[in-house]
């Protein structure tokens, strides 16, 4: 169905029930992407998420929003989630931010600025906290497998 509603939508997407979003035309998913239940994907703004991506439950992404003296001004910005980048329970990422390659953002977090690559983010408002611990491994090195043993995850 995601290949039929989105923009783009690689291979082995994964997808919980509970999942939202409301302009699926300006969604680009790569190849084996998961996302839990209770996610909401405000896709005005466009969102673009690379490979591997894991989203965890009641993330919510959002690309707009409005301006306080006039509601019908809004600004949009797209949201970039890069390939191997890791997204956990309950974070919430604001309109025009970019989550680098293998960045990790943690539960709770409300990022309110692009994330760099490799390296994990956490707080209200989010700050990078550190260096992901990647113990040297890169992109596919990660396992970034959703099921078991990569269950539904052609090779």
């Amino acid at each position: 169905i995601a290949k039929k509603l989105f923009r783009r939508c690689g291979k082995n997407f994964s997808c919980e029930n509970g999942v939202r979003f409301n302009f699926g035309q300006f969604i680009e998913v790569g190849d084996n992407v998961f996302i839990d239940n209770g996610t909401f994907i405000d896709s005005k703004g466009s969102v673009t998420i690379g490979n591997s991506v894991g989203i965890s439950e009641y993330v919510r992404i959002l690309t707009h929003t409005h301006s306080e003296s006039d509601h019908t001004e809004g600004s949009y910005g797209r949201v970039i989630i890069g390939d191997y980048a890791k997204i956990y329970m309950g974070a919430t990422i604001f309109h025009g931010l970019k989550i680098g390659e293998q960045a990790i953002v943690a539960a709770g977090a409300v990022v309110t600025k692009d994330i760099p690559a490799n390296h994990v983010a956490a707080g209200t408002p989010a700050e990078v906290i550190r260096e992901r611990h990647s113990m040297g491994r890169q992109r596919e090195q990660l396992n970034h497998y959703w099921f078991y043993k990569g269950a539904f995850q052609d090779e």
